[in-house]
């Protein structure tokens, strides 16, 4: 497949050889690699010319420097955990709600007692806070955040603290 760069690259080669002839056969093909400090090699299509050596490793250099660019501009975009955060009082809010309703719902609803109640609610919002910490633990743009852990363990006692009352 004939492309533009291949079809600029021959061009070049015919130019130089052209030159190099009316320069009086001063310039050979092994010179101008040398010029270009690259080694040509012709590819399957006789028109088809492909640089081998020193492109190759600046393309290697440039995906390695973006490649850190990339990460680096991934940690920019995560937010930094603070204690005071804006998440922190959701966190507490809804580890307090959902384990105040599922205590009420098992101890009154199901007659579960009031120590198996307790268990069972805070095991589950606990369980499920701690998941979603994990999954944030391995998304790229996120983090698992002990902080948000903290305020999922109070919202959960003072929900089971106001519920049982």
């Amino acid at each position: 497949m004939t492309t533009p760069r291949s079809i600029g690259l021959v061009a070049t080669i015919v130019g130089l050889s052209l030159f190099a002839q009316a320069a009086g056969g001063q310039l050979s093909p092994l010179k101008i690699e040398g010029a270009l400090q690259k080694k040509i090699v012709q590819g399957a299509d006789p028109w088809e010319y492909t640089f081998r050596g020193p492109i190759e490793d600046s393309t290697e250099s440039r995906h390695r420097d973006l490649g850190t660019l990339i990460k680096a501009e991934r940690e920019e975009k995560k937010s930094p955990d603070l204690w005071a955060g804006k998440d922190k009082y959701k966190h507490f809010l809804l580890s307090g709600f959902w384990s105040g309703f599922s205590y009420l719902l098992c101890h009154r609803h199901f007659n579960y007692s009031e120590e198996k109640s307790l268990l069972l609610s805070g095991g589950v919002v606990l369980s499920l806070g701690l998941s979603k910490e994990v999954r944030d633990g391995f998304q790229a743009d996120n983090r698992f955040s002990y902080k948000d852990l903290l305020f999922n363990v109070v919202g959960i006692g003072c929900g089971l603290f106001i519920a049982s009352r």
